[in-house]
Formats: structure tokens, sequence, C-alpha cells
């Protein structure tokens, strides 16, 4: 009789049209961050259509789901992100989107796919594996911000699980390899918006002014200063000013400048002293050269970091499923993902899908219009949650 871990490799490849199918709808019909509407219809739609349970919830976009096996066993959840991102597609696919200005350039079409395809095979073994898996098809992933508006709307009540998944697309691995970490796998994130203040006046009379322009450049150089003279130089620690506005014209020194940034740590210590280095640095150098200066910070996720035990699992799921490469992660990125909301509350973990292959518009960064996944991704990642099933409720 055949196990239920090989029964799961060969019913996603009897689904592959199927997941193909569906992922090339989704990428041509992309919605961005809190316009997901059709969307959310379709994923429903797809996900009734086997009999599968959507939890009736106050979402605007967004769903919930799950599938329950036999009793017994521990509760899975699973999130995926749905948004497109605001951009213009490039690439030659016959499927291109038809919805300007926007694109699955970061690969949550395959996310989507997998996902339902994965539920849909959940459903017809149900007899066949024990506890439940939920599906989080969660909105806005890209402003950050999806993660805390599903928690509010209670997501983790109506589906009570015991551990949390996330994946994604990553086109610096060559198809079928997965990168898998233990440990702190992304950064915290904070929007930092700076204020310097100085008295405005005749370029032609500096003296007198305060110009918080060249405020603004000091600060700028001495900020870097803080990574390299006030972090350990084995803890990755990124500060970046993105955005500058002052001034109206050459002829004038402005009363203000606006400067907005980011900042990425991986250690909540870590975060707590970078903030202060940076109102410092700030503060200080405004008052030494005349001005005033002040920074708000914004948080805008946690640090992902991936539970030892949960990632054990995951990774003996890769292992049985990958046909390249499974990476050891050796270092974090400093990217963030706001799926560090869930890691709050439940152990958790993430895991990387290798989506490149020969073509060179496989192999470009996420977020570039022109790149193209490699389909046999979806595969990849649905096998994968379907074995971490199995694995977990063993």
């Amino acid at each position: 009789m055949q196990n239920v871990k090989d029964q799961f490799l060969q019913l996603v490849d009897d689904y592959k049209e199927q997941a193909i199918r569906m992922r090339r709808y989704l990428h041509q019909y992309p919605e961005t961050a809190g316009c997901e509407k059709n969307t959310t219809n379709y994923i429903k739609e797809r996900l009734q259509e086997s009999d599968i349970q959507v939890v009736d919830s106050p979402f605007h976009t967004g769903l919930v789901a799950k599938v329950n096996g036999k009793t017994g066993g521990k509760n899975i959840c699973i999130r995926v992100g749905i948004d497109a991102l605001p951009v213009k597609e490039e690439s030659d696919v016959d499927f291109i989107s038809k919805n300007e200005g926007a694109c699955h350039c970061c690969g949550h079409d395959l996310h989507m796919a997998a996902a339902i395809i994965c539920a849909k095979i959940l459903h017809e073994t149900r007899n066949t594996w024990n506890g439940s898996v939920g599906f989080i098809f969660q909105p806005a992933t890209e402003t950050g911000k999806g993660a805390e508006y599903m928690i509010r709307q209670q997501v983790l009540k109506i589906l009570r699980p015991d551990v949390i998944l996330g994946f994604h697309c990553w086109p610096e691995l060559m198809v079928g390899s997965v990168g898998v970490r233990r440990g702190p796998m992304m950064a915290a994130s904070d929007s930092i918006k700076i204020i310097i203040e100085g008295k405005s006046g005749s370029a032609a009379h500096p003296h007198k002014c305060v110009d918080p322009i060249l405020i603004s450049t000091y600060v700028m150089q001495l900020l870097q200063n803080i990574v390299s003279r006030e972090c350990s130089p084995v803890e990755p620690v990124v500060i970046t000013i993105g955005k500058i506005i002052g001034g109206t014209g050459g002829d004038s020194i402005p009363n203000i400048v606006e400067m907005e940034g980011t900042v990425r740590t991986l250690r909540a210590a870590q975060r707590i002293c970078i903030r202060k280095a940076i109102s410092r640095t700030v503060e200080h150098t405004a008052a030494a050269m005349g001005g005033t200066g002040h920074v708000t910070f914004i948080e805008n996720g946690d640090s992902v970091i991936c539970d030892e035990i949960v990632a054990s699992y995951l990774e003996e799921a890769a292992a049985y499923v990958a046909t390249g490469p499974i990476d050891q992660l050796q270092k974090p990125s400093m990217g963030m993902e706001d799926f560090s909301y869930y890691l709050r509350d439940l152990p958790g973990a993430y895991f990387r899908i290798g989506t490149a292959n020969k073509q060179s518009a496989s192999k470009l960064p996420l977020h570039n219009p022109a790149l193209i996944f490699d389909e046999d991704a979806i595969l990849v990642a649905c096998k994968i949650l379907l074995q971490f099933t199995a694995i977990y409720n063993t």
C-alpha cells in the first residue's frame, strides 16, 4: 500500500497542469496591496469547488481556509501572500499582466497556486493524515501591513495553529533547490524620518542663516559611523537614507530638510541600541551646528527567527522532495518579512524555493519587471508543504 508521503508526491504531479493554469491566471490579473478583490474571489472559488472550508470573516481582502484530517495530530498553518507590486511588467511571457501598473514579479502568483493545490490534495486525502492544516491567504505583504491586519481579524484564534510556515520564491537558487535556515533568517525593519530645522535666508548671506542642508550632509556621514564604529563587525546592520527633501532654489537656504530611510537589524537588543544611536547622532549633530534635529521611528516588522525544531522538520521535508541542493543558508538576509508578526505568538519556519533555470531572465532579482520564474517551483513548494504535514504529524 502506498504511504501518504509517496501519495502526496504523485498527486502533486497529477495536479501540475491545473497548478500552472491557476498561476498564469493570477499572473495575468495581479492586484496591489489592499485591492486584491478579484484575487480573493478567485482563490475562494478554487477552494470551494473542492468543498474546502473557507472561514467566514470580516476581511476586506484575503481569506482563511482550513482542511481537517483525522482526529488527533497538530494544527499546522501555512501563510502565503496574495498581493502584486505596483510595477509595469516587462517580461515576454504569453500570459503577461493585463492590469496596467501591477505585476507579480515577487512570485506571489506561484505561492498562491502552490497553496491552493496543497489544500486540494489535503482535502482529497483527508482520511490518511492527522491534525489540520489552515491557510492564510494574506493581503498587503508588500507593504508590511498585511500580517498585522490578519492577526487583528483574529485569524490565529480562528485556526488555532500549533506551528506556522511561510515560503518565498528565490531566483538566486536553481529550481529544485531549497533554502532553509535555523535561527535568524530575515531582519527587523524600522522606517526613519528625520527633520532637520535651521534658519532660512539668502544664499548670499550664509552667516545669517543656519543651513539644514549642510547639517543633513554631516548627519548622513555620521549615521554610517554608527554601523562601522558602534556595531560589532560580525553582526550585520544596515542604515540607509533613501530620500532627502529640502530647498526650493539655488539662491536660498531653506528652513527645513526632511530625510527618510530604513534601519535593518537582527537582534532585539541591537535594534534598541541603534535607535538610541541614531537619535543621539541626529540631535547632537544638528545642535552642534546651530539647528535642531528630530527622529521618528516606525516599526515595519520584527526579525524572522526560525524555530530550531520546526526548521528541522522542514529540512527533512525538503530533503524528501528537492531535486537540487538543500541550501543551509549560512547568512541571514537583511530583507524584511511581515511573516515575523505571526512568530510573536507561534513557533514557525520560513524557506526559500529556487526558481531559476538556464534562462538569464529567471536569474534577475526579485521585483525586477522582466523576471520570469520557473513554474516547476510551484510543485516543489507544494510537495514540501505536504511532506511537512506528513512528517510533523507522524
